[in-house]
């Protein structure tokens, strides 16, 4: 869980470990991420969704979905948005596929 303060910017970083072309898919709170007010990029095998700027209503659990020819994996961080003075804390995880 990550906790920090409104009006700051935040942004999710998930390094995908996989062979051939990927899509990634973020959600929040289980409903796939299509609002502009969030930027989702792929670039190099690095998924990014980054929030300029967080509000309450931003707090979430967030997921991402990378899927290939070779199968899907998913990981996922809760993100607590407050008004008061907290650590900014950031998130990387690290996808993998293995073909057999």
């Amino acid at each position: 869980m990550t906790i920090i303060n409104s009006f700051y910017r935040y942004c999710f970083q998930c390094i995908i470990d996989s062979p051939g072309p990927v899509q990634v898919v973020w959600f929040k709170d289980g409903i796939p991420i299509t609002s502009p007010d969030y930027e989702q990029k792929l670039v190099d095998n690095v998924a990014t969704l980054t929030i300029e700027e967080t509000f309450s209503e931003d707090s979430a659990v967030y997921l991402a979905q990378a899927t290939n020819e070779f199968g899907a994996a998913t990981t996922q961080a809760r993100l607590n948005v407050h008004g008061k003075a907290y650590q900014t804390l950031s998130v990387s995880r690290t996808f993998s596929t293995t073909s057999y």
